[in-house]
């Protein structure tokens, strides 16, 4: 399902691959996530690495992270934002879709509830 990431901007390929997932309905609304130390051992990557991947799909409105209780799928694989080409040989996530209810409720500093 998941698997180690290519040396790049690690935390971008965790970002693509959780979206893949969600995508194909593997990752579902409510879905709990791997804890992140779970998640550093899957990816092959520094805890910074995976908080920040975390971060980036919080900021997106597809995750809800709560310290003590995990990190949850926010939305449903029909409406995730589509990858397109930017015209400059990549790729951008347009942020147009309907978020979960929940989200954006208390999200402040810390993706999980820590200390900014």
């Amino acid at each position: 399902m998941l698997k180690a990431v290519q040396k790049k901007r690690a935390y971008e390929d965790i970002v693509r691959q959780v979206i893949t997932l969600i995508g194909e309905g593997k990752l579902k609304q409510g879905d709990q996530l791997p804890s992140e130390r779970d998640l550093t051992k899957i990816f092959k990557v520094s805890r910074t690495t995976v908080r920040e991947a975390i971060r980036t799909l919080e900021s997106m409105k597809l995750l809800l992270c709560r310290q003590g209780m995990g990190t949850y799928v926010l939305v449903s694989p029909g409406i995730l934002p589509v990858e397109k080409d930017d015209g400059k040989g990549g790729r951008t996530l347009p942020g147009a879709y309907k978020p979960h209810p929940l989200a954006g409720l208390g999200l402040h500093g810390d993706p999980c509830g820590g200390e900014p």
